[in-house]
């Protein structure tokens, strides 16, 4: 971009003399030269983030992001002054000005950590602990009384965590990292936070105490993948444990709905049944008026008519619907001195009798419906609980694989593993090539290329102990790597490759020549491979337990011996773990002799990864693919 052009031609051939950070605000201040001849970089650390190029005297001369300050009034743009004024500045609290911010608060939902770390540049676990050791409670809903209350002691608070602020980094001796506890099948504890003391509020809290607060840093936040995994499993199992209880509670309440009507009908038939002549009664009045063709609000008026010369059945009536040829009655019970009154509704085509049926016969098709519930729902629970389990297991040994993946030294380049189990490794650009001649083409290995642009130099690591030479079928499958690899790729044109010794190969152009990163002088005959199609294939890598992993070590031990002893085959050759931990090996000592670019750093992953990759896998290819 623009501005990175900007950055190398201003930085170019000047040195990094000093590395500040802005105040007590999230800016780091990059310096890069002397005096008049100086330059600065500004790398802000919040927000979106923005990088701002600066001269001697601080003005600004490149930005990565232009914007406005609305709230400062302040704009970040080319030919202005970097504004240091507003940036976040250690300085001694203020009584006075402590009262003055005071009247700005507002009545809301908010802390008492939380207002004062907007109040002051320090972090909310200083500020929690500053505050109980001043026996205030940190997470108190904060009022301007509670404050006006405790502004002596709030200010102590905040006098104590700037001297904690400003002695602290001075005096780190050690790093904590603080856990949390979580229910999950795969883990009992995540990391929550780190800090270089044990605050008040952390002391309960389980810990594991570094030798120096940079290597706790340092563990916290390589360890931060597996934690995403293992928190995003903990969120899966949760969910998972949310939907059985849901399907649980959904049984639970249907259950309940239908037990509700069957207590409900019952009663009401109940009590059609303790006042049945009443109900007949009732029902004769309402089918009189209406046999003679009195309208709805005639019968209405002679029901309230017999309410108020207190007729019985008159009394009980509490809404007429003939619309719905129904009444509601208002029932209680005689017999067991009931003093509620229930409202039943009552068929005008049916008698007493038959209304209470009615309801009885609810109550019987309620109860058949509640076993064919209860058994449906058992056995609905029992299948989504199996499930469930089966889902938790799943999100346990995915996490688990995650966890034990990790990315090997040489998964940086192009790379496959041939049918007779050599290790193929090849650059994916011109730095790589280069790096993989200059480092891991070794005294037996073999060179492979084709004479076409683009083609990537290929190596195959020797696995054979005694040198012999690479198997036919390897390098054909190798040479078919190259060109798939290459511009014939894409313009579908059908070549060979070749292959050489490693000593053929060299980096020392002819007189008066140039050789550009990533290529190379080939010297001597080179061996052309028949021509080769354009196609591709992929493996599966199984991984197998430890018990199965010792199993077949010593079936292919006793498979090994079995075969020396029947023939004269020489010793047994290498195994492809045995190449790559050899070149770990001589990769991490050349580490230690030269400085190396930054993309060789990945080198340096452990051996036992490798071992463990490749002793604990199937190598064979157990997917062809189609040609592409």
């Amino acid at each position: 971009s623009a501005f990175s052009a900007k950055c190398r031609r201003v930085m170019k051939n000047k040195r990094l003399t000093s590395i500040t950070q802005v105040g007590c605000d999230r800016i780091i201040d990059l310096q890069f030269g002397v005096e008049e001849f100086s330059c600065h970089l500004l790398i802000e650390l919040y927000d979106k983030g923005n990088i701002c190029l600066c001269d001697h005297q601080h003005v600004i001369t490149a930005i990565l992001r232009t914007r406005q300050d609305e709230k400062e009034d302040v704009r970040y743009a080319v030919g202005h002054f970097y504004p240091f004024d507003v940036c976040q500045q250690l300085s001694e609290p203020s009584l006075e000005a402590f009262t003055a911010k005071l009247e700005e608060l507002k009545p809301g939902n908010i802390q008492l950590k939380r207002w004062l770390h907007f109040q002051f540049p320090y972090s909310i676990p200083l500020i929690a602990h500053c505050l109980n050791l001043n026996d205030l409670k940190p997470e108190l809903k904060i009022t301007k009384e509670y404050v006006n209350e405790n502004l002596s002691s709030i200010f102590k608070a905040m006098k104590y965590a700037r001297e904690l602020f400003v002695s602290i980094p001075l005096n780190i001796e050690t790093g904590l990292i603080f856990y949390k506890a979580v229910k999950s099948s795969t883990t009992e504890k995540i990391m929550d936070e780190f800090h270089p003391i044990v605050f008040e509020q952390l002391k309960e809290v389980e810990s594991k105490e570094f030798t120096s607060y940079n290597e706790a840093i340092d563990v916290y936040f390589y360890e931060q993948e597996t934690q995403k995994i293992e928190i995003k499993s903990v969120q899966q199992e949760k969910t998972a444990m949310k939907k059985l209880e849901n399907i649980k509670k959904d049984h639970e309440d249907r259950i309940q709905t239908l037990q509700k009507v069957q207590a409900t009908s019952s009663h009401k038939a109940y009590l059609i049944e303790v006042n049945l002549s009443c109900v007949d009664d009732a029902i004769t009045i309402i089918q009189n008026l209406v046999a003679n063709r009195l309208s709805w609000e005639e019968v209405d008026e002679l029901v309230q008519e017999g309410k108020d010369n207190d007729h019985k059945a008159a009394l009980a009536i509490k809404k007429v619907s003939l619309g719905k040829n129904k009444i509601t009655m208002s029932l209680l019970d005689l017999y067991e001195g009931g003093s509620e009154y229930v409202d039943v509704e009552i068929d005008l085509d049916m008698g007493a009798y038959s209304n209470a049926k009615k309801y009885y016969d609810v109550v019987k098709v309620s109860s058949v419906k509640e076993q064919k519930t209860v058994q449906s729902s058992t056995i609905a629970f029992k299948n989504a609980e199996k499930k469930t389990q089966s889902a938790i297991k799943d999100i346990g040994i995915v996490t688990t694989i995650k966890k034990a993946r990790k990315s090997m030294w040489f998964e940086k380049f192009l790379w496959f593993i041939s049918s007779e189990r050599y290790i193929v490794i090849g650059g994916r650009d011109a730095q790589q090539n280069e790096i993989l001649v200059k480092k891991y083409l070794k005294k037996n290995d073999v060179y492979v290329h084709a004479d076409i642009h683009g083609a990537t130099s290929i190596i195959i690591k020797n696995r054979l102990s005694g040198g012999e030479p690479i198997p036919p079928k390897t390098l054909m499958e190798t040479g078919a790597f190259a060109l798939c690899h290459s511009a014939a790729w894409s313009n579908k044109i059908v070549i060979s490759a070749y292959w050489v010794h490693a000593n053929q190969v060299s980096k020392t152009a002819p007189t008066g020549e140039y050789l550009t990163t990533g290529s190379f002088m080939i010297r001597g005959k080179k061996n052309y491979l028949p021509p080769a199609q354009h196609i591709l294939g992929f493996s599966v890598l199984f991984k197998i337990d430890e018990e199965s992993v010792e199993q077949r070590k010593a079936a292919e031990k006793e498979k090994s011996l079995l075969v020396n002893s029947n023939t004269d085959e020489p010793a047994p050759a290498e195994t492809v773990t045995d190449i790559l931990v050899k070149e770990e090996e001589s990769s991490e000592s050349e580490e230690e002799e030269e400085d190396e670019e930054d993309d060789d750093k990945d080198d340096a992953d452990g051996v036992d990864d490798v071992d463990n990759l490749f002793d604990k896998y199937n190598l064979q290819i157990s997917a062809i693919s189609k040609p592409v």
